[in-house]
């Protein structure tokens, strides 16, 4: 295990494991949702696996954390870097301001829209069970990501880089999966 930064403008690790230990259920939630947005921009990268991965670059002293900055901050921080390495990695070219304005247009229209803590967790749970069928479809998957992120089919090939035989075979994969899903949910709700 390599050594926390000894630098004094950095927490030590047992500093660190303190900061993540006294995080409370709210920012667990919202360092969920930072987490699936910034995993959103690569269909390797896993929301869980992503927030993980940056917790442990902490705690294993590859990355320093310097002191008087927040935990959500920091985190957040980890794993933009994280993801733009894997973007990097896969020869993908993204405009990280676009997906950054995106994520918090798209934050401050669920906040408008929000009617109550119900259909915030159907929602969420809905969401869910989309991802995890969705997961082991790595094209469908895109499709679904990119049309969240209110991305057009060719915008979509090109971030993925998708043929346009494989977008269209994906995306009629992803549109009966998802329909499948919205109507068994519809079912349940009856």
């Amino acid at each position: 295990m390599k050594k926390a930064r000894d630098d004094e403008k950095c927490y030590t690790v047992k500093e660190v494991r303190a900061l993540l230990r006294a995080l409370d259920r709210e920012e667990h939630a919202k360092l969920a949702v930072m987490a699936r947005d910034r995993a959103r921009v690569s269909a390797n990268l896993d929301a869980g696996d992503l927030l993980n991965e940056a917790i442990v670059r902490f705690l294993d002293g590859r990355r320093g954390w310097p002191r008087g900055i927040d935990a959500l901050r920091m985190l957040d921080q980890a794993m933009k870097s994280i993801a733009s390495a894997d973007l990097k990695h896969q020869n993908i070219v993204v405009d990280h301001a676009e997906i950054e304005e995106a994520t918090h247009t798209e934050r401050l229209a669920n906040e408008r829209g929000r009617s109550t803590m119900v259909d915030e967790l159907h929602a969420e749970r809905l969401l869910q069970r989309i991802v995890d069928e969705l997961s082991s479809d790595q094209e469908a998957l895109a499709i679904a990501m990119g049309r969240a992120e209110g991305l057009d089919g060719p915008e979509i090939r090109r971030r993925f880089n998708l043929g346009h035989k494989e977008y269209e075979a994906a995306r009629k994969r992803c549109g009966r999966k998802i329909a499948k899903i919205v109507s068994e949910d519809d079912e349940h709700e009856r």
